[in-house]
């Protein structure tokens, strides 16, 4: 399970694209990411060329409106340690076949690791639909490993039962279409 985590961090800090530049908190957002950690900066200045190309498609959120809730519940859980919360916002297939105990023991496990990497805020920049049932929301995600603080985009695939989104974990996760 720990492995599994570490990989789908991983994977997704290598798939997202790098940037440099200052970042600008989204408009109406009391001048904080979506999801921040209170004790990081705002003024992080980044080592890739294109982030100043790179900005929060506003429409395109607003119509997105409920997914992107759900996105900014289920980051803003994990930031908190609030295992619970993002659990509930797991697929009901992804929780039948991964128990609660085991899911908080993942993240505790990865906590204690010598390389651990920790998320500072997750920020939605654009959501992209699938199809019928499935949507990509692509963000941005600042976190810490070993004393550096980075910057990458990533994609985050949400799956709509009903009127309710929820967040694809692991084996769940399809190939990102482009």
């Amino acid at each position: 399970m720990l492995r599994l985590a570490v990989v789908m961090i991983m994977t997704v800090l290598l798939v997202g694209s790098a940037f440099s530049a200052e970042t600008k908190p989204a408009a109406g957002s009391g001048g904080k990411p979506a999801v921040h950690d209170d004790k990081a900066k705002d003024d992080i200045h980044f080592d890739i060329k294109k982030a100043a190309q790179v900005q929060p498609d506003k429409e395109n959120l607003e119509k997105n409106k409920d997914v992107v809730k759900a996105y900014n519940d289920y980051w803003k859980a994990l930031v908190a340690k609030d295992y619970k919360k993002a659990y509930a916002l797991e697929t009901a297939d992804y929780r039948k076949k991964v128990s609660y105990d085991a899911y908080v023991t993942k993240f505790k496990e990865s906590e204690k690791a010598k390389n651990r990497l920790i998320i500072k805020f997750v920020q939605p920049i654009e959501v992209k639909k699938q199809n019928e049932k499935e949507v990509i929301v692509r963000g941005f995600l600042r976190y810490k490993l070993n004393e550096i603080d980075s910057i990458k985009t990533f994609d985050d695939r949400w799956s709509k039962n009903g009127d309710v989104y929820s967040h694809l974990q692991g084996e769940e996760k399809k190939e990102v279409v482009k």
